[in-house]
């Protein structure tokens, strides 16, 4: 990653830019929502929808992937401020950090790459427009727009070739974002009593170019371990005909749980996080040759009793 070094120019003095943590005491359920619905007008999901912050003990709180462009991300981190009032923090020529605050006052610092400085700026200016969340209109507009959904699909069975392609582009999504939060919670479980990453975090604050260097490097090696593990079970879905998705889906989250959870925080980046994802495709290639087992298991699960085919295949992947 290629730095360019920040400076602030005021009166004819010349300010180093240092982060200072503004810690805010409210669940950061909330702040995250707002975020998160305003990202979605760049194409960018959530990947932990449990929404609970603190990932990697809280070296940052959300991480978002673009669902037309698999290189890009972006990553949240809430609770710090510059000590300078710069909106806007170059990083390299394409990638930049949006300085604002919530809705509710929470200072956020929104990293972002694969952006001119223009179109950045646009996002960091609607990103930063505040809005009124209601949390009662939140749940009553989720209810109805899943009753919708259900009219809707009946009503057009006419067009199934269309809902069929609409349906894959959804499934693809949720999926990441599946096994997205099982990732993170595991990540987020298993280093409940790791101080490494806190320390690090508080200990670079006063150099933010290292700061975010160390997040992004944590946040793209999360988010790629998650994407491959997608990419194998939708490939395993599609070489097993009649296997039961649901299944392969909780499989692929128990995986990522496991692996993620017994790892050092130091193997989450660089060749750590290329052994897990090695490891993940050994044991998909394996399940590729055990059509009839998955099959079996598809119907053990369709039949009602998925908890009991969860824990056979568990077994046989160990």
């Amino acid at each position: 990653m290629k730095f360019f070094i920040f400076i602030s120019f005021l009166a004819g003095q010349v300010f180093a830019l240092n982060y200072k943590i503004a810690k805010s005491e409210s669940y950061p359920f909330m702040d995250i929502h707002e975020i998160s619905q305003k990202m979605k007008t760049e194409n960018f999901l959530e990947m932990d929808i449990s929404k609970k912050g603190n990932i990697f003990n809280n070296s940052f709180d959300q991480i978002y992937f673009n669902t037309e462009n698999r290189n890009q991300i972006a990553i949240l981190k809430l609770d710090i401020k510059l000590d300078q009032p710069v909106r806007v923090l170059k990083i390299s020529d394409t990638e930049f950090v949006c300085h604002g605050q919530t809705s509710r006052d929470r200072y956020f610092s929104l990293y972002m790459n694969g952006q001119n400085l223009n179109h950045f700026n646009k996002i960091c200016n609607r990103v930063n427009k505040k809005t009124f969340f209601s949390f009662k209109k939140y749940l009553f507009k989720k209810f109805i727009s899943t009753a919708q959904a259900d009219v809707n699909c009946t009503r057009q069975q006419s067009n199934f070739d269309h809902l069929s392609s609409v349906a894959a582009d959804i499934s693809e999504n949720k999926l990441a974002q599946r096994i997205g939060t099982c990732a993170v919670e595991a990540v987020r479980s298993g280093l409940q009593t790791y101080k490494g990453s806190i320390d690090a975090v508080v200990s670079i604050l006063t150099q933010p170019f290292e700061l975010w260097q160390k997040i992004t490097e944590q946040g793209n090696a999360l988010k790629n371990f998650v994407m491959n593990l997608k990419s194998e079970i939708l490939s395993l879905h599609a070489a097993v005909k009649n296997i039961d998705l649901e299944l392969i889906w909780s499989l692929g989250c128990q995986l990522a749980g496991e692996l993620l959870a017994t790892v050092h925080l130091s193997a989450i980046g660089g060749l750590g996080i290329i052994k897990l994802t090695g490891k993940l495709l050994n044991i998909f290639n394996s399940l590729k040759q055990s059509q009839i087992l998955l099959n079996r298991l598809s119907l053990l699960s369709k039949s009602g009793r998925s908890d009991v085919a969860r824990e056979i295949l568990s077994c046989v992947v160990k």
